[in-house]
């Protein structure tokens, strides 16, 4: 079974945010190779880009963006519509655009 962490402050609203964390999840399980059945596993997600501030020195604007970590792979699962804002975010959160795969 999957341990997800999501980093983000605010609590999920309404059915449109649902469905897109519903979609993420299911991408990154599609792309990590899928569920490891008999044995836990780890995934993080960590929230890049939105449109709702959570964390004090980041920037926001319409879309989102957020890293997926699990199985030992790095992927971004990206809608953001400002790559400076994007780059902005990862170098506050110390996150190398070079280590995603």
């Amino acid at each position: 079974m999957a341990v997800i962490e999501l980093f983000h402050c605010e609590k999920i609203k309404g059915k449109a945010t649902g469905l897109l964390w519903i979609s993420i999840i299911a991408l990154a399980v599609v792309l990590l190779g899928g569920p490891s059945w008999g044995k836990e596993s780890k995934m993080k997600m960590v929230i890049l880009y939105d449109n709702y501030p959570h964390k004090k020195g980041l920037l926001t604007g319409w879309g989102f963006s957020c890293l997926i970590e699990a199985e030992g792979k790095r992927i971004l699962f990206d809608t953001g519509g400002d790559g400076h804002i994007l780059l902005h975010n990862m170098r506050s959160l110390a996150i190398d655009p070079k280590a995603i795969d």
